[in-house]
Order: C-alpha cells, then sequence, then structure tokens
C-alpha cells in the first residue's frame, strides 16, 4: 500500500488515509494523531442526558417539512434518539443508560417505551429493520454533526452537562 495506510478512527472504525508523500511521518501518513476514545468518561459526562429540546427543535425542524415526514417528533421519539445517540457514543448497553433504566424499571413502568426501544435497538445493533424504521435512520443520521460535537467536547473536558431533565 504505497501511500495509503490504516488509521483507526473512533467508534472502532477504519478508514483509509490517502495523504500524497511519505516524507511526514515513517508511516508515510500525514494523520499521526489517533484518538482513542474513553468510553466510561463518555458514559459518566452523558449519565442522565437527553437531547436538549432547543436542539431537537433545530435538528427535526427540518426534517418536519419533508414531503413524507414521519408523523411523530414528540417526546417518546426524543427519548428513544437519544438513547440510540448514547449507545452510539458511548459503545455501551443501551439498557444500562439512565434514561432506560428510569423509564421501565422505576414505577410507573412504560411498557410501551421498553417495548419500541427493545425493538428499535435491535434492528440498529442488527442492521435489520432499516427500510421499515428508515425514518428513525434518517433522524440518527440528522444528528450525526451535534453527535461528533458532543463526542469531541466530552474527550476534550468542555462538556458542561446540562441540569437533569425530568424523564
Amino acid at each position: 500500500m504505497d501511500s495509503e495506510e490504516l488509521v483507526s478512527v473512533e467508534l472502532g472504525k477504519t478508514e483509509r488515509c490517502r495523504h500524497p508523500g511519505r516524507d511526514s511521518n515513517p508511516r508515510g501518513c500525514r494523520q499521526t494523531q489517533q484518538h482513542t476514545a474513553d468510553y466510561q468518561r463518555r458514559r459518566r459526562a452523558l449519565d442522565g442526558w437527553l437531547i436538549p429540546e432547543d436542539v431537537w427543535e433545530a435538528v427535526t425542524e427540518p426534517l418536519q417539512r419533508l414531503p413524507r415526514p414521519a408523523k411523530d417528533f414528540g417526546p417518546r421519539k426524543r427519548q428513544i434518539t437519544s438513547l440510540l445517540l448514547w449507545t452510539v457514543i458511548t459503545s455501551g448497553d443501551y439498557r444500562a443508560a439512565a434514561l432506560f433504566r428510569n423509564r421501565t424499571q422505576i414505577r410507573p413502568r412504560d411498557d410501551r417505551f421498553a417495548s419500541l426501544t427493545h425493538r428499535l435497538m435491535f434492528e440498529f445493533l442488527s442492521g435489520k429493520g432499516r427500510e421499515r424504521n428508515k425514518h428513525v435512520f434518517d433522524l440518527l443520521n440528522a444528528f450525526a454533526p451535534y453527535r461528533a460535537e458532543l463526542e469531541h467536547a466530552i474527550d476534550h473536558g468542555t462538556f458542561i452537562a446540562p441540569a437533569r431533565p425530568r424523564l
């Protein structure tokens, strides 16, 4: 691989680095800083976290204007999207998230939330059901820039957790 080197990036994915020239470092890739995420730090930072309402409105507003928008952008979808993001950002088991535990293990239990979450998380983690729940995965993709900012802030110690929302 002359000018291509494998570069490890966040979330355990691998990307090809195609920088011309091999004089910048011994391996031939100019990207010398490889970031390793501290998932425990991320879990602590996001304990009890929920997508802030202003961020939710800003990201979902353009999606609501699509020709065939999803019908519901209410609190339950915000909580499930928060749980999906929590899972991606922390590489954690969604059942360990405070948001999930508070909604499903403390009385009164929200069995509908638990059922929907289990189904969506199975489909998300297995890659099945993407077409049936396309709007949820589109929503998750719409939050990608916010997710990247959040990961960066946590990893660099600049994240300030908002006041805990009422779950």
